[in-house]
């Protein structure tokens, strides 16, 4: 296990008894650059991991509250969602967590470790060049390859484009969730639990790069919507709409059903 990796693993513990004893942890503060409400909770993990990094590391901090924190001498990147599916948080929905990568430079390809940690329950996912993991085991993306048997997650929002979008696609999955928290649901692909995770005409912050990661490098296939290879630059900024797929014919019927020609259907 790298350094990084250890070191990610060290701040989700932390963070996971940090959540548990903070007072007032759903209380707004403001807002953050992105436009979403900030709460004490989110502050308080922010700065947790900016200490930590800034002590061990250096760099620079790309991350959804503050948008950018120089962490001082060091050429590493850190991307950063303190607290993703806040709300859930909020609500004392028990499904939020702490996502975290490590990159060389400010593009998605540049990224070399990252860690996903629920917070509620402490289930953790890791992933470096040599693959990803969880509890010791590899990371397999399901080998389903039928709609029919499929289970997707979608992040939505109040936008009648993505039903019109998605609707030949909803009727024909095995079941559907929109749990909350994306980067941590991303896990869930990567573990095979879920087919699918899409977000079309609901572009979501490049801070959720982490658990895109973490699927990818346990095997599914990150595309945006149209199965064109992306690599976002890694600024708070940079929005993206993206599909994870378990598997490349798993992409092929859901782009298919969405209106996306595939290289096949053209040929």
């Amino acid at each position: 296990m790298s350094d990084y990796i250890k070191l990610f693993k060290k701040i989700g513990k932390t963070a996971k008894t940090t959540l548990e004893d903070l007072p007032d942890g759903a209380q707004i503060t403001g807002k953050n650059p992105i436009g979403q409400k900030s709460i004490k909770a989110d502050i308080a993990l922010e700065k947790l991991v900016a200490d930590f990094l800034r002590e061990k590391t250096g760099g620079t901090l790309i991350t959804e509250e503050a948008g950018k924190i120089d962490l001082g001498k060091g050429e590493d990147v850190f991307v950063l969602d303190p607290l993703d599916g806040s709300s859930n948080y909020s609500r004392g929905v028990p499904y939020y967590g702490l996502i975290i990568a490590r990159s060389a430079g400010f593009t998605y390809n540049d990224i070399t470790h990252a860690y996903v940690i629920n917070l509620a329950s402490g289930t953790e996912y890791f992933a470096d060049e040599e693959g990803a993991f969880s509890g010791g085991k590899p990371l397999v993306p399901s080998p389903v390859t039928s709609l029919k048997d499929s289970v997707i997650e979608i992040d939505t929002f109040k936008n009648p484009r993505i039903y019109d979008t998605l609707r030949p696609l909803l009727k024909s999955v095995k079941d559907i969730r929109r749990i909350g928290a994306s980067g941590v649901a991303l896990a869930h692909v990567a573990s095979g639990a879920h087919q699918i995770y899409l977000n079309p005409h609901n572009p979501i912050s490049v801070v959720h790069a982490p658990g895109i990661y973490v699927a990818e490098k346990a095997g599914a296939l990150f595309t945006d919507c149209r199965g064109n290879f992306i690599n976002p630059k890694l600024d708070i900024s940079v929005k993206i709409e993206f599909m994870v797929a378990a598997n490349k014919e798993i992409q092929r019927q859901a782009l298919s059903l969405m209106g996306v020609k595939t290289e096949s259907e053209v040929a």
